[in-house]
């Protein structure tokens, strides 16, 4: 499964470089690509099994997970336990206990619940997507706005001497410093209206 948003590969032979010396700049601005994608949608990117704890305080009415969307079509399991066993009597019932709202990872509760420490746990599996080929396939402009960030980045750290470098059809100037990072920022939060 490819966890990259685009592959080094794919930038390497856009950029048409064969040698391996940029191969660790290039990562590097690949795998920041994830964390900033995150951070500016709001959601986790790849798709995953995770589990996770949550505090209540007085009167609280829902929770948010970490990962969403939730995917409904996998085993996903809510438990409230003030000891923290969480053992199978401690499960609670969906539509009687809680609702769920799988897009936005929301966990709203139908019945009041004593505040605490880490006494709620959630399993479950979310994320965006299982891999960047469907990522690709499902959001070809996030690619695209994914794949002219490291190209900019690349420019802007490895090439400062260079005016431009052209981006299939696009060109990237390195007077226009902040043009990709708002490009990217725009691209992460109309997809975040997606969801």
């Amino acid at each position: 499964m490819a966890t990259d948003i685009v592959s080094l590969t794919e930038i390497k032979a856009f950029l048409k470089i064969t040698g391996t010396d940029d191969n660790a700049l290039l990562q590097m601005i690949i795998d920041g690509l994830k964390v900033d994608f995150e951070m500016e949608a709001g959601c986790k990117l790849w798709k995953a099994a995770r589990t996770e704890y949550f505090g209540l305080k007085r009167g609280q009415k829902y929770i948010v997970l970490a990962s969403y969307p939730v995917d409904t079509g996998e085993d996903y399991s809510v438990y409230y336990d003030t000891d923290r066993t969480f053992g199978s009597t401690t499960e609670l019932t969906e539509d009687t206990d809680f609702v769920l709202d799988s897009s936005r990872g929301r966990i709203i509760f139908l019945t009041e619940k004593s505040s605490g420490e880490k006494v709620i746990k959630v399993t479950y599996t979310g994320g965006l997507v299982a891999d960047s080929t469907a990522l690709a396939a499902t959001y070809p402009n996030l690619e695209r706005a994914a794949f002219q960030r490291v190209v900019y980045e690349y420019n802007t750290m490895k090439m400062s001497g260079k005016e431009s470098v052209s981006i299939r059809g696009d060109v990237v100037t390195s007077n226009k410093a902040g043009k990709e990072r708002l490009n990217w920022i725009k691209a992460c939060r109309n997809f975040q209206r997606l969801l």
